[in-house]
């Protein structure tokens, strides 16, 4: 589609609501700020997941940035984390941070997280 006409249909047409879910990963994005909507559950990924059952641990989650509703993908140090919040961590708000790629001495690669709970607010409060 040429530029002109881009801009034709996206002055022609406003989207209501997107039907497809999006998905978050530290990974793909840091620091990433999140607000927690559900506890974490297992969900199919086919072709996706290395996991032995073909799942991966998610949860719903509000992008704190964009406002965006989604998936996040919860890596199990995140998840960790999160069974050591003193009360539920759904409903709560997080800075997620991973760090540079590396190298275990087994060969395998991993990356340090860091989780913060965070204020939601610009101000703090």
């Amino acid at each position: 589609m040429s530029e002109s006409n881009q801009l034709t249909t996206s002055r022609r047409f406003k989207r209501k609501r997107s039907l497809s879910v999006p998905f978050f990963s530290i990974l793909h994005r840091t620091p990433l700020y999140v607000k927690i909507l559900s506890a974490q559950e297992d969900r199919p990924a086919p072709g996706f997941a290395k996991s032995a059952d073909g799942t991966i641990p998610v949860c719903s989650a509000v992008d704190l940035e964009t406002g965006e509703e989604g998936m996040l993908i919860v890596p199990a140090v995140v998840q960790r984390a999160f069974e050591r919040c003193p009360d539920s961590y759904v409903g709560k708000c997080f800075e997620l941070v991973a760090g540079e790629e590396r190298m275990s001495g087994s060969g395998h690669t991993y990356r340090d997280v860091a989780v913060y709970e965070i204020v939601e607010g610009s101000d703090g409060s």
